[in-house]
């Protein structure tokens, strides 16, 4: 993926209309883990409370950390190439309201570094404030996908 891509996969998800929610499913200990990497980026930590973490049972057939972001797409012809490549169609039991899920580690962790957080609030404008001016215009492309 190239900067262009990537910056215009974070002017997508920091669309309000997009209903950006970004969520971790792990065992305890491996998003205990992970929280330390979590808040050096983010100034933030994980709270196992809130309704974006899943944690599974430690004896759980999963090794490692899964991460989902949920969002609203009515046009999937309009969707960036990027996020073709990578979204599932539909979420699960209990999300109807988000028809399409990207579950890319790699990508959400990037974007937690310009702004992104767990849950379902995204600050457009920290995010927006964080977007190098080299990659502005591609954020702008991707913020402006209808």
């Amino acid at each position: 993926m190239t900067e262009q891509e990537f910056f215009e996969i974070a002017g997508y998800f920091a669309n309000p209309n997009r209903n950006t929610r970004i969520e971790i499913e792990g065992k305890r200990k491996v998003i205990l883990k992970y929280s330390t990497d979590y808040e050096s980026i983010t100034g933030s930590e994980i709270d196992l409370d809130e309704d974006y973490v899943t944690l599974l049972e430690d004896d759980a057939d999963k090794w490692g950390r899964e991460m989902r972001i949920y969002f609203s797409c009515e046009d999937e012809d309009a969707l960036p190439d990027s996020i073709n490549d990578l979204k599932t169609v539909g979420g699960r039991h209990g999300y109807e309201q988000w028809s399409h899920r990207l579950n890319n580690r790699d990508v959400i962790d990037r974007l937690f570094s310009y702004g992104f957080r767990l849950g379902e609030f995204q600050d457009e404008d920290e995010i927006r404030a964080s977007i190098p001016e080299d990659f502005i215009e591609d954020f702008e492309n991707g913020y402006d996908i209808d």
